[in-house]
């Protein structure tokens, strides 16, 4: 599991329709692993990537790292997607402080996620999933509000799969419960109900799209 509370809710959440206890026990990040994750991974031996594959441990698969994954988390169906994905993995973790980056400006690491997850949709869940993996058990304080920072903005601009979103959403919820008796000014308190709030922002206008009426103007 995730290490956090279940079954309060904060009212400060309701505006979000926020899931039941009994949802966020079943939307898991480890759930989630056990269900679409790779179940084994190639490691790299002086320098070179083996062809022999490892079983993982998938509780260590969703979990803060600082070694850069050899591998996408989620099984993807080309190799190309597949190394766009590793890349991307460096860049969030660049991005978080977790990996050494020559480059000063930070936030072009932040762009560049975004950016190859806007144009490949098959990276989409990947990414979100990457960013979740690294907030996971993050013990470093300035890393775990630079990812929140990165994940408010994946949500708001990138939509989950309607398979993913739940979990997404319960791993918001479960972490704003852990800081929801933090002091006001923390920053991460904002970050996690803003990303909450940017979730269903989107939900909400893809019913609306769905329930649109037919524009017949043109058939006329």
């Amino acid at each position: 599991d995730d290490g956090a509370p279940r079954a309060f809710v904060s009212p400060e959440l309701y505006q979000i329709s926020p899931l039941s206890a009994d949802e966020l026990e079943r939307y898991t990040l480890l759930a989630w692993a056990e269900r679409r994750c790779r179940k084994e991974e190639r490691r790299r031996q002086k320098g070179k990537l083996q062809k022999q594959a490892f079983a993982l441990d998938m509780a260590k698969r969703v979990a803060h790292t600082t070694d850069p994954i050899h591998d996408s988390l989620l099984v993807l169906e080309s190799k190309e997607m597949q190394a766009k994905a590793v890349a991307q993995f460096q860049n969030v973790m660049k991005y978080m402080k977790d990996y050494p980056s020559r480059s000063k400006n930070l936030t072009l690491f932040a762009q560049e996620v975004a950016r190859q997850a806007l144009a490949h949709e098959a990276l989409r869940d990947e990414v979100l999933l990457q960013v979740c993996k690294q907030l996971h058990g993050n013990a470093r304080a300035e890393s775990e509000l630079r990812g929140w920072q990165l994940l408010c903005v994946l949500v708001s601009t990138l939509r989950p799969s309607d398979d993913f979103a739940p979990y997404v959403k319960a791993f918001c919820q479960r972490a704003f419960a852990r800081v929801q008796d933090a002091d006001a000014g923390d920053e991460r308190r904002a970050l996690i109900k803003q990303a909450l709030v940017n979730m269903e922002k989107a939900r909400k206008a893809r019913v609306a799209r769905a329930h649109a009426p037919l524009d017949t103007t043109e058939l006329l």
